[in-house]
């Protein structure tokens, strides 16, 4: 799965955010004055939406890294890369087999 996910934060550098129980943890920065300081948590594929214009890349557990969008162009996304965030997300998925079932109302019967 999913080691690590990086972004650019200005044309040198790169910031890489570590996956923590499937899910990737921002903290914000705090202003001057300590107004503002926070932490937001993101699913992978959030995380990668969230970072989109910034030529986000995954690393996988193995040391492998993948791009996430072909040529840092978020208009044109990698198949495979996404798939694989899918299937993260969906590996730490909280919600039961019976929350993803659809919804089957019973009606009653009349003997008509």
């Amino acid at each position: 799965m999913i080691a690590s996910i990086s972004y650019l934060v200005s044309e040198d550098e790169r910031k890489r955010v570590v996956c923590e129980g499937g899910k990737f943890t921002l903290k914000k920065k705090a202003s001057r004055y300590g107004a503002g300081r926070g932490v937001k948590t993101f699913t992978a594929k959030s995380f990668v939406e969230f970072v989109k214009d910034r030529d986000p890349y995954i690393t996988l557990n193995g040391g492998t890294k993948m791009r996430v969008y072909r040529g840092g162009y978020s208009g044109d996304v990698v198949i495979e890369t996404i798939c694989i965030v899918e299937a993260h997300d969906e590996r730490f998925s909280t919600k039961t087999k019976e929350e993803t079932q659809p919804i089957i109302p019973d009606y009653p019967d009349y003997g008509w």
